[in-house]
Formats: C-alpha cells, structure tokens, sequence
C-alpha cells in the first residue's frame, strides 16, 4: 500500500479505540435503564436526604446524572425546575455526543489517504516505464498499480466502518436526548404532585 498505510494504521487504531470506548458507554446507557429510571422517579422530591441507594455503575449513569443536577437542591418552583432540566440537557449533550468530531474527520480523509497513496503508487510505476522495456517491465507496473490499490481499498474500508459506527452512535445519541427530555416531563409531574400533597 505505500507510504499512505502508516497514516492509514493511525486512522484505523484511533477509529476502532473510540468505536470500542463508545459501543462500551451506549451499551452501559442503555442496559438497565428504565429500571434506574423508575428508581430515581419513586425517590424523587420524596427523601429529603436523597439517600438513595445506587450501585456503582448507577451512580455514573447519565440518567443519575440528570436527575441529581436537575432536582438537587430542590426548585423553589416549577419555572425553575424547567430551567434546570434544559440546561442540565445541554451540559449532557456534549458527553453523548462525544469523539463524533473525530470519528467525521477519520471518514473525510481516509478515503482521501488511500487515493493520495494510489496516485503515488501510479507515479512511481510508470516512472520506470520506457517504451523500450515495456515488455520487460510489464508484470512490474501490473505489481505496482496492484499495491496502490491496496490503499485506496484500505481507506475506503475505514471510512465505511467508521461512518456506520458514527451514524449508529449519533442514533443513540438522539434516542437518548429524546429520553432525557421525556423524562424531565415525568419529572415536573412529580414536582406538581408533591406540592400538591404539601398543601
């Protein structure tokens, strides 16, 4: 493949590192996550202390998260309960959605990568090519132009798998916001439901 494999091989590796590290933190989101919901709701403006009891995995939950930075302390009101579930949404987002930048970047050059190293693997073919040899170096050039290909396939392998790595994790991303989101509605209820038996 040339001289484009070595930018390629870091691609690769840096590609698969954040596809493992983000398949690993979406099945960690997901896995057990109503359950934790239902939990965190029943205990919601109930225990003043708010010692509830979470695992280790629950405490670092993004739904845990959530409802310990929109409902503690306490909203004075439910404008103010609002206020802090939007912007407790948006100080989340970056979390779900990160490396995303990243992963966009390895599918825009890889391909770009593997057609630089079949241009040079051409280039470097044909310079050897003189009317008088071409018999002679016939099967060379064939060797030649069949290793630049190699990057260009190399390149469009990474970009593909990236790019449905990236399309997947941006789905959950957008899954998971749609969640939260719900889920501070269930939260105002809640809110509304206590003042009411305060009263």
């Amino acid at each position: 493949g040339g001289i484009s494999v070595i930018p390629l091989s870091m691609a690769s590796i840096a590609s698969l590192s954040i596809m493992l590290e983000r398949g690993y933190f979406w099945y960690k989101t997901k896995r057990g996550q109503n359950s934790l919901k239902r939990k965190l709701l029943e205990h919601c403006f109930v225990d003043e202390d708010h010692s509830i009891q979470l695992r280790a995995k629950e405490r670092d939950h993004i739904m845990t998260k959530f409802f310990q930075r929109a409902t503690i302390p306490t909203p004075s009101n439910l404008e103010q309960l609002r206020d802090s579930c939007e912007l407790h949404l948006e100080i989340l987002e970056p979390e779900l959605s990160r490396h995303e930048n990243i992963l966009g970047t390895i599918i825009s050059i890889a391909p770009l990568i593997g057609l630089l190293g079949t241009v040079l693997g051409l280039i470097q073919s044909m310079s050897g090519l003189t009317l008088q040899a071409i018999s002679e170096s016939n099967t060379n050039v064939i060797a030649g132009i069949s290793e630049a290909l190699i990057s260009t396939a190399a390149g469009l392998t990474i970009a593909i798998t990236t790019l449905i790595a990236n399309n997947l994790f941006k789905s959950f991303r957008r899954s998971q916001l749609h969640t939260l989101q719900a889920v501070s509605m269930e939260i105002e209820s809640k809110f509304k439901a206590e003042k009411t038996k305060s009263r």
